[in-house]
């Protein structure tokens, strides 16, 4: 869908999902005794919520809320479907660099480039608790108690994306993008080569 720089292990993947459901305003857990989510159907994306941070250093991290508009992100669609699979339609690259502010030698921006470019992926889904095993022989488990997840997987059934429906709001559902797939970035500071990792949480709204 969206272009992304992240390179992490998936107990910090999921620790930030938790931070994000502050940002993506996440306001209660649900009632466990309601029916389980109906993730089938189609969703538009509103908005692309970017942070970057210093793999080295604590003090260095960036967000941005980047919302839908007719010239970025207008015509991004998930598309679940109740067979199992799932697929994503995109008009846009968004691409998030981390930059020095200008004239200064320690503050850092962020500068978002939007560009069109259309794509379509497909992937299966899944719902609920699941267990991962690790290169090294260990497992990873995933649940988040009080909430109705989905798991968007790849061709080699690796989480692409995860997501929560909004609590309260049937007609929203927020994720977290998990991509292996590309390099972090990095950036000079004072002398030092710093690399940068990103995460992408995004908002869809029900149509």
């Amino acid at each position: 869908m969206i272009s992304g720089l992240l390179k992490t292990s998936l107990m910090k993947y999921f620790t930030l999902i938790l931070s994000l459901v502050t940002l993506l305003l996440f306001s209660s857990c649900k009632d466990d005794d309601n029916d389980a989510f109906d993730f089938t159907g189609t969703w538009k994306l509103t908005s692309v919520t970017v942070i970057n941070t210093s793999i080295d250093r604590n003090d260095i991290t960036l967000t941005s809320k980047i919302e839908a508009t007719e010239s970025c992100l207008a015509d991004e669609f998930l598309i679940i479907k109740p067979d199992g699979t799932a697929t994503i339609n995109s008009g846009s690259k968004l691409k998030v660099m981390l930059q020095l502010v200008e004239g200064t030698e320690d503050e850092f921006e962020q500068k978002i480039d939007c560009t069109q470019a259309e794509s379509t992926s497909t992937y299966s889904w899944a719902t609920g608790d699941y267990s991962v095993t690790n290169d090294d022989g260990s497992i990873t488990t995933g649940s988040s108690p009080g909430y109705d997840t989905i798991r968007l997987l790849d061709e080699n059934n690796e989480i692409y994306i995860s997501g929560f429906a909004t609590p309260g709001n049937p007609l929203t559902i927020s994720m977290l993008r998990n991509d292996n797939s590309s390099e972090n970035q990095t950036v000079e500071f004072n002398g030092e080569t710093l690399e940068i990792s990103e995460f992408r949480g995004f908002a869809f709204q029900r149509q």
